[in-house]
């Protein structure tokens, strides 16, 4: 029998798997309770990256991390613009600034995905 040993950067992919379920969580969990609504959008996001996670496909990793990549620039922006416009009402609060966070991360996540492609095929023909 082999013995598989995970490297450290398919630790890095792990995290960023379940970086995103965990965002599709709380985004399932807000939505429920704040809004009372069941939302299929968030429960969509945590089947991809749970699939995902079970499977380990490296095309489907760049898939979602060139789409994750895009969304996560996009949520960016629209969070500093939000935030621009609420400096000038009031001293930005810590719920401002995690809302400029987050994006920051996805992107860092998105490219961790984005380059898993790379760096995993490379060590699988090695």
């Amino acid at each position: 029998m082999l013995n598989k040993r995970t490297s450290s950067f398919q630790v890095w992919v792990y995290i960023a798997y379940g970086f995103y379920f965990l965002v599709g969580l709380a985004w399932f969990l807000m939505s429920l309770l704040k809004g009372g609504r069941f939302n299929i959008y968030p429960v969509f996001i945590m089947a991809i990256f749970g699939v995902q996670y079970y499977y380990k496909h490296l095309i489907t990793n760049l898939v979602l991390g060139l789409l994750s990549l895009l969304l996560s620039v996009y949520s960016l922006l629209e969070a500093v613009n939000l935030a621009a416009y609420y400096a000038k009402l009031r001293p930005l609060e810590m719920a401002d600034r995690l809302l400029i966070a987050l994006p920051v991360v996805g992107i860092v996540m998105s490219g961790i995905l984005v380059f898993s492609y790379i760096k995993l095929n490379l060590d699988r023909k090695l």
